[in-house]
């Protein structure tokens, strides 16, 4: 026997009315992606040299860029578990949610680059990447196809919040303690610890474009 306030497996509650369905704004998605979208700049400007930023000593501008970053990463937990919970899947949706998660990417790795963190062919192997299956989704959609993400997808994704998180927290020690050897080539052997992570994360972004094309033959004839 069901307690009132008590949700049942879909987007239904049981009152004493008996059971009704909740009603959950379609758009709550799509907004989430967009404000990951929007909190770009906002940690590029810690992450960058400028008059705002140039106030913190730099470990305090990596701390609060390392959370602002995580903030935007957990909306993209949130939009895809609300997405199937309530049944507001969209193929906006499917081809918003990957956007924004690789401008949110692509903008901190450029950074890191810029800063002379980590080094720079890496990057533009995972740009290339983005760029061919984005291109391929649009080769889809003009066939009235939506590619959603695949698992590999899912896995590189992760794997991009575990590295960029890690190399956060590795410049907020090392401007701590000795802010000469955070640079990548400072021949500390602690500096080729971003360098690493970097080419380990492009390794698994080609292995995940993979599947993409593997499945869409049909889209390259």
């Amino acid at each position: 026997m069901c307690e009132f306030g008590l949700r049942d497996s879909g987007n239904m509650i049981y009152t004493e009315k008996g059971w009704i369905k909740l009603k959950v704004n379609r758009n709550i998605p799509n907004i989430l992606c967009i404000f990951r979208i929007i909190m770009i700049p906002f940690i590029l400007i810690f992450m960058l040299d400028n008059p705002v930023s140039e106030m913190l000593a730099v470990w305090v501008r990596m701390l609060i860029a390392g959370i602002l970053f995580g903030i935007a990463m957990l909306t993209d937990l949130f939009d895809g578990k609300i997405a199937r919970r309530y049944d507001l899947v969209s193929n906006l949706g499917k081809f918003l949610d990957p956007i924004a998660d690789k401008m949110l990417v692509v903008s901190v790795l450029c950074a890191f680059v810029g800063n002379d963190v980590m080094p720079v062919l890496p990057l533009i192997i995972i740009i290339g990447r983005e760029f061919c299956v984005t291109m391929l989704r649009m080769i889809a959609a003009g066939t009235g196809d939506v590619l959603s993400a695949k698992i590999w997808g899912k896995v590189k994704t992760t794997l991009q919040a575990i590295v960029i998180g890690a190399v956060f927290v590795y410049l907020m020690v090392m401007y701590i303690f000795n802010p000469d050897i955070a640079g990548f080539g400072s021949g500390c052997p602690f500096s080729l610890v971003p360098g690493i992570l970097v080419w380990i994360l492009a390794i698994v972004t080609v292995i995940s474009a993979v599947p993409y094309f593997k499945g869409s033959k049909k889209y390259l004839r």
